[in-house]
């Protein structure tokens, strides 16, 4: 679940909002299409294929990350609403270990791809040269 901390200064004010951070199902099948147009593309395409994989993986995980804003966003709101915003007592958002775990993959995912979209053609004749 996630978990919102009133302030820095007071962490035992830790309340859990009822709507939750885990990894959902969706999230898991759009990492997984990531890799598998990766790893199609590179076995069985050509280098232009591979090299325009790398965006595609990218438009996957950008969707992918999208979700998680929103669902930050609505968790931040819930608690403004309930406890009312106070700018000498701002809320913060505290991922659990699952969800920073993920983000991490992301944000490999996304330097990868990216990578791969730049300098595709040339992985893909360095790794089919041997």
């Amino acid at each position: 679940m996630a978990e919102i901390i009133k302030s820095k200064e007071d962490n035992s004010k830790v309340e859990k909002h009822p709507v939750s951070d885990k990894i959902t199902l969706f999230e898991y099948l759009i990492m997984i299409l990531c890799y598998l147009v990766l790893i199609i593309s590179l076995l069985y395409g050509n280098e232009d294929l591979f090299q325009r994989s790398g965006s595609l993986v990218i438009i996957f995980v950008v969707f992918t990350q999208n979700k998680q804003t929103i669902l930050q966003q609505k968790i931040i709101q819930y608690y403004n609403d309930k406890i009312g915003y106070h700018q000498d007592c701002p809320i913060e958002y505290k991922k659990s270990y699952q969800r920073k775990i993920f983000d991490s993959l992301i944000l490999f995912t996304i330097v990868l791809g990216t990578v791969i979209w730049g300098y595709g053609d040339l992985i893909y004749k360095c790794i089919h040269h041997f």
